[in-house]
């Protein structure tokens, strides 16, 4: 689990992402958690999902490098969710991770896509085969754009897929949060 100030970002477990896969718009109550009435976020898609699904299925001990829900830290007993993202798969031999991020329109303008992506590069940082954090978006996606500039990526061209740009931070880039508010727990 990684937390936040205000989010705590829960790693889907293998038996969970299989119910998911057959219903995708169902992962709160999967996971027990209250959901947003726009629920799934844009960009949140069955591909991905399954793709994740048939890589864990080979190696579920990489569980901490895929799916992650994002839940709101309130002080009441329901953390509701408000979006999902996490990693496409472990460091590479080169020791580059990609993120990505997905947060339902209510929620948006708050910061909140900033907060997780903080907290996934924060994770991906504590580990030191990872010297590089990558992330595509598109290049009309402006809000994406901007919390990319905030978390300290810098553009550097094309990406995987035509009309998809890419974005990077390296190590020597990345500046450590210096709250105490942040800490990361390895619980599935």
């Amino acid at each position: 689990m990684i937390e936040t100030p205000r989010l705590r970002l829960t790693p889907v477990p293998l038996d969970r992402l299989r119910a998911e896969v057959r219903q995708p718009d169902r992962l709160a109550a999967i996971i027990h958690m209250d959901a947003p009435t726009e629920w799934p976020p844009s960009f949140y898609t069955h591909d991905p999902i399954e793709y994740m699904l048939r890589r864990l299925e080979i190696a579920p001990d990489e569980n901490a490098w895929w799916l992650y829900a994002f839940l709101l830290r309130e002080p009441a007993a329901s953390e509701p969710l408000i979006g999902a993202g996490g990693f496409k798969g472990p460091p590479t031999r080169a020791g580059t991770v990609e993120i990505g991020y997905a947060i339902v329109p209510e929620c948006r303008s708050q910061g909140l896509a900033t907060e997780a992506a903080a907290g996934l590069i924060r994770f991906a940082f504590e580990h030191a085969d990872v010297q590089r954090v990558i992330a595509e978006t598109l290049p009309s996606h402006d809000a994406s754009i901007r919390v990319l500039e905030k978390c300290r990526f810098r553009f550097i061209g094309e990406g995987s897929e035509t009309g998809v740009v890419r974005f990077e931070l390296r190590r020597k880039d990345w500046v450590p949060p210096q709250t105490t508010t942040m800490s990361h727990r390895t619980e599935a």
